[in-house]
């Protein structure tokens, strides 16, 4: 498994100066790794090769500057339809040279930070039919970016840096915008939510603390209360983002110490985490 280091993170959402930074250093990271790798037609995640894998990456950024910038973009009808979404035209796109995605990456990066400065600090944007700060798309971004970089780390068994402040931008600088903008219990199994009332103290060393909260079948994020809680999650930024991503087992950061939990329904709570990652398209 590549090596992920661990540092300080921010400790809130980042400012729209700092995402772009963020940005800027993991699309730097990914295509100074894209460059390097010896078989693109490696394996690295579900039925992707590294070349897929940077051709996805590509349409990220590209949909998110174009949604940044107010224009259209190839659309689903529904969350549930990102996978079949994204591998068709994965597989319809015909660049396959990891040298050429890289520098396809580099521009739509690049265009996209300019952007973002033209818009400012209070810059809003609809994404995907939600209209967010403009700084969330570039979380989103990073975050997906920053993912993918390790799933080609693994491909190729070469260490990949992860930094504690790029996770943290995914959860305050992304996911609870999001959450707040959109009715996001409707991307979610709803047979599979709590029938009860159900409340998540989530803890990021050195970042972000915050509660997810389902009532009447409705999820939420709020600032932590005196709110009874059903399960404390105190976690490494980078082992929860990889661990909702379902890059890696629970199992591993617990027998580390990077992610614990307590409280007095953790089965209850955890099966509602596995459906996070549908906050996280």
């Amino acid at each position: 498994m590549p090596r992920i280091a661990y540092a300080p993170a921010a400790p809130e959402a980042p400012s729209l100066e700092q995402a772009q930074r963020l940005f800027e250093g993991v699309i730097a990271r990914f295509t100074d790794l894209l460059v390097t790798v010896p078989d693109g037609g490696a394996s690295a995640i579900g039925v992707w090769s590294v070349r897929d894998v940077a051709v996805h990456v590509s349409h990220v950024i590209g949909w998110d500057a174009d949604m940044a910038a107010g224009r259209s973009v190839p659309g689903f009808t529904d969350f549930s339809e990102i996978a079949v979404h994204t591998n068709r035209l994965v597989a319809e796109d015909p660049e396959r040279d990891l040298a050429a995605l890289a520098r396809r990456i580099t521009s739509r990066a690049e265009e996209f930070l300019a952007t973002t400065s033209e818009l400012g600090p209070e810059g809003r944007a609809r994404w995907n039919g939600f209209e967010l700060p403009v700084g969330a798309l570039l979380c989103h971004s990073l975050a997906d970016v920053a993912v993918h970089g390790f799933d080609i780390g693994r491909a190729i068994r070469q260490p990949v840096t992860i930094r504690p402040a790029e996770a943290n931008a995914m959860f305050a600088g992304f996911m609870v915008p999001f959450a707040h903008a959109a009715e996001v219990t409707e991307l979610m199994d709803r047979e599979r939510l709590p029938r009860g009332p159900l409340c998540i103290d989530i803890r990021l060393r050195r970042g972000t603390r915050m509660f997810f909260v389902v009532e009447d079948q409705k999820f939420r994020v709020e600032a932590p209360s005196q709110r009874a809680v059903d399960l404390h999650i105190s976690a490494e930024p980078v082992a929860l983002l990889l661990f909702l991503f379902e890059r890696i087992s629970r199992v591993a950061p617990l027998l580390r110490g990077r992610f614990l939990a307590w409280g007095p329904h953790p089965l209850r709570a955890l099966r509602f985490m596995s459906q996070m990652r549908a906050l996280m398209p």
